[in-house]
């Protein structure tokens, strides 16, 4: 099959699109390991999520992250309809060299 998920499994929802959830999750993965720290036990690891200074460091980036997606789904929408589609994606990777082989995703 063809669209997002089928090639680059980043559409969490499975609506066909990126949307700022999918985009979410996907950041939240990429620097997990950094800000929980990716060598802890997970018994350790919840530790440090239940933290309060944990989360108030969570919460500042909180605003950053949403800010930042939300300038990635404005730059690579080309339909103006608050996603990134297929199309959408696809055009906006045609534009960074390399970039779209360094993170499709092979099962």
């Amino acid at each position: 099959s063809s669209g997002i998920n089928a090639e680059y499994g980043y559409d969490f929802n499975d609506d066909g699109e990126i949307c700022e959830k999918d985009l979410e999750k996907v950041v939240l993965f990429l620097i997990q390991p950094s800000v929980t720290g990716g060598n802890l036990s997970s018994d350790d690891r919840q530790k440090v999520v239940n933290n309060p200074h944990f989360k108030k460091r969570v919460d500042r980036m909180s605003g950053v992250m949403t800010h930042a997606i939300r300038k990635v789904i404005r730059e690579m929408d080309m339909d103006d309809d608050g996603t990134i589609s297929y199309l959408d994606f696809k055009h906006g990777m045609s534009k960074l060299n390399g970039f779209e082989e360094s993170f499709k995703i092979t099962l």
